[in-house]
């Protein structure tokens, strides 16, 4: 499977046109599906579902995402549901806590504007799904500070009040329980984010997707 992806890699590279990719149940011993995330690709839509996508995948996922420059206004959707993903792996994508390079692949690199540093949001990624996973409330504090941060970060375009950064992030159905105290925090924050909101039983249909 890993030649044939190599091989669909090199066609991916010669069709710009091509902005949708669901690669789903295609398990990949390298774990190479970060690849994907990538400027030259172009890809707008990135589906990897009950692919056994593990902590080390989740690992080369985050620092594809920290690679994408500030001018790429492609990928705004990366869907990660139905796989082996646990807090260390959330932990790897909410926030990369790696020396030197401590950064949130959810927040762009830092600006500095009127002598002050800023880390406005991530202006490309806005729906990221990992429903499905086996993060616990650990896992999740991770992605409660990352948007407590993007939240105080992020700016809100002048005219259509329109945010920033993700706005729709999925984590139903991992392993915790939904009255989770952290959980109902981070679907506090969303709510306010997410401009096509949806009432909680349309947001549990939705985590299936």
């Amino acid at each position: 499977m890993d030649g044939t992806f190599s091989s669909f890699m090199n066609v991916l590279q010669h069709c710009p046109s091509v902005k949708v990719i669901s690669l789903e149940g295609n398990p990949l011993p390298d774990q190479s599906y970060h690849k994907l995330i990538s400027d030259d690709l172009g890809l707008v839509h990135i589906s990897l579902r009950n692919n056994q996508i593990n902590d080390e995948g989740a690992r080369l996922i985050s620092q594809a995402l920290q690679s994408l420059k500030i001018t790429n206004k492609h990928l705004a959707t990366l869907v990660l549901s139905y796989n082996h993903i646990t807090d260390l792996g959330a932990g790897y994508i909410a926030q990369q806590a790696e020396a030197p390079e401590v950064s949130n692949p959810l927040l762009e690199q830092a600006e500095f504007r009127d002598g002050k540093v800023f880390l406005p949001g991530n202006k490309v990624l806005i729906n990221l799904n990992l429903s499905r996973n086996r993060v616990t409330e650990e896992g999740l504090r991770s992605f409660l500070a990352a948007m407590e941060t993007q939240v105080r970060e992020t700016k809100v375009t002048s005219g259509a009040r329109t945010h920033t950064g993700l706005l729709r992030l999925s984590l139903g159905k991992n392993k915790f329980p939904a009255e989770c105290s952290t959980f109902v925090q981070i679907q506090e924050i969303m709510v306010s984010r997410d401009p096509i909101y949806k009432s909680p039983r349309s947001s549990v249909d939705e985590q299936v997707m």
